[in-house]
């Protein structure tokens, strides 16, 4: 907005930021040099009772400094196993990994409460050195938005995407990158259209290697097999969940995988390789299937899971079931209540340095 500092119906304040036109980047906040500029009136600061951050950087650095200023808590969400993406930093990785890892402890130890999307990730931290409290609360998503899509709508999104009315579905929604194994995928793929012909394998999602996955579909003779659609409208995309037979997720770096949540709520049935994230989200066995880090294992729990309609349909019935769990509802009620216990921590804290001073006194 012309007005950064322009409020809303809803309180809220707009800060200015920097935006890739093409939309590649996430939008970056311009940091204000001091706290004056910090584009939010002291009197409205000062009333806050809790500051919660999303990230580390310069909106977050400028979160640290308004909460110490003013004496307010600070809880942080640390979303983003950051230093799981530093081959983007070529020669440099190792040395840029290191330093992010010492950012993230020095950060995180900074804050008054930690906040992680699932276990595995707060394990993490906890090796990294992060000695400050650090609670779990999945991000959540609206379980209403998402349904298994049949019918009409189902001709239409196969017929939009080339794919055979008779083939089984498998699905990858996410981001086309590195990090997030796809190369693992479409060879996984290659033997399970060797043991299941008739399988298509739909990618939604954009991403630095859309060239190189496309190519690598080439390469390895699945063109006809495996379409990509780019990026999709959200609405399009929570149907395409309800679209798919099973949700084939690869990612070994994932902090939660809500992606798993969305199509476990479609009544799609997961398999994922068995680290990070997927560990919170799925019960092997019962609402879908945890693997090894293999081809043969991975593309064996697929195939198993395209030949059994009945196994199928009751994992995607327990992943309906369970689902209120991963809900919005769920996870603003587990918020409210850690924020309620920080502010009273911070609240004992501070009477009690207030008395301390007053005994040297």
């Amino acid at each position: 907005p012309d007005n950064p500092t322009a409020q809303t119906e809803h309180h809220v304040y707009r800060f200015p930021s920097i935006e890739d036109k093409k939309g590649r980047l996430y939008p970056i906040f311009i940091p204000s040099l001091t706290l004056e500029d910090a584009y939010l009136p002291a009197d409205i600061i000062s009333k806050l009772d809790i500051i919660h951050s999303q990230h580390m950087f310069t909106a977050g650095r400028l979160a640290r400094h308004v909460a110490r200023e003013f004496n307010i808590p600070l809880v942080y969400t640390y979303h983003t196993l950051i230093a799981e993406y530093t081959h983007y930093a070529g020669y440099f990785s190792s040395i840029v990994r290191s330093y992010l890892k010492g950012m993230s402890r020095r950060f995180c130890n900074s804050c008054d409460q930690i906040i992680t999307p699932s276990n595995p990730m707060k394990k993490i931290l906890h090796k990294y050195g992060v000695r400050a409290p650090i609670e779990v609360i999945m991000t959540g998503i609206e379980p209403k938005n998402y349904e298994k899509v049949k019918g009409l709508d189902a001709h239409r999104l196969r017929k939009k995407y080339k794919i055979d009315p008779e083939a089984k579905i498998c699905l990858y929604l996410s981001r086309i990158a590195k990090e997030k194994n796809i190369d693992f995928l479409f060879r996984s793929f290659a033997e399970i259209r060797k043991q299941y012909p008739k399988v298509h394998l739909l990618m939604v999602g954009g991403g630095p290697e859309e060239d190189w996955a496309k190519n690598r579909i080439l390469d390895l003779g699945l063109g006809a097999s495996i379409t990509m659609t780019g990026m999709v409208p959200k609405n399009e995309a929570n149907k395409i969940f309800g679209l798919a037979d099973i949700f084939t997720f690869p990612s070994v770096t994932e902090t939660q995988g809500i992606v798993i949540a969305e199509a476990m709520a479609s009544g799609t049935p997961p398999v994922a390789v068995g680290k990070m994230g997927p560990l919170d989200l799925i019960h092997d066995g019962e609402d879908g299937f945890l693997t090894k880090l293999s081809i043969s294992d991975f593309s064996e729990k697929v195939v198993k899971l395209l030949k059994d309609d009945k196994l199928r349909d009751i994992f995607a019935k327990e992943g309906m079931r369970r689902i209120e769990e991963f809900s919005n509802e769920t996870s603003v009620k587990k918020l409210i209540s850690l924020y309620e216990r920080v502010i009273d921590l911070k609240k004992a804290e501070i009477r009690g340095t207030l008395e301390a001073e007053k005994k040297a006194l």
